[in-house]
């Protein structure tokens, strides 16, 4: 009888930890999201904010922050289902992947940086083919919903996942929880 109740211990374990890995294997459906300002908040609450990425200005091709404090918040762009570019609300900053680093930065599009260009935010609509510009992968994200409502953000460029700690974001292959976000409507 001791065995019995050990091997159902057992089994009850296994199909705990089991059910753990089982929410981050299902990624998701793609997410259609209207043009708009969101916020994008990770699981402890925090905005996503370019503090914690490298700023490239265009004018000196320096690595750094920002000139002016980031806006807070989001202007999502649909390029194709499920694909997106990320700007800031001004439309003066982007999201995008370094292609030699993997490393996540933004690109600050102002006078004062230099890049008045939006174009280096990639192509905002699929070419004459319906096909996303390959040169714009770097700067197109896929927003997937996970079944429990939230979502992640991945790069189209390297297919690797936003993961956003406390203090800290990188990309990485194997999406966790902390990968997940929630995206809500602001404008």
């Amino acid at each position: 009888m001791m065995w019995f109740a050990a091997g159902l211990v057992l089994l009850a374990a296994v199909v705990f930890m089991q059910s753990r890995n089982e929410t981050f294997r299902h990624l998701g459906a793609p997410a259609e999201l209207a043009d708009g300002v969101y916020e994008i908040k990770n699981i402890y609450g925090n905005d996503l904010h370019t503090d914690l990425v490298d700023t490239v200005q265009c004018k000196s091709f320096m690595i750094g922050k920002p000139v002016r404090a980031s806006q807070k918040g989001w202007k999502v762009k649909r390029v194709s289902s499920g694909v997106y570019i990320l700007f800031k609300p001004n439309e003066e900053e982007c999201l995008y992947v370094n292609s030699d680093s993997n490393q996540l930065r933004s690109y600050l599009l102002s006078s004062d940086a230099g890049c008045q260009s939006k174009s280096l935010c990639g192509m905002q609509q699929p070419d004459e083919k319906g096909q996303l510009d390959k040169s714009s992968l770097q700067t197109y994200f896929m927003i997937l919903q996970h079944p429990n409502g939230k979502y992640y953000v991945k790069n189209m460029k390297n297919d690797k996942f936003v993961m956003m700690s406390d203090r800290a974001i990188k990309l990485v292959t194997n999406p966790t929880e902390e990968c997940l976000f929630t995206i809500t409507r602001t404008q």
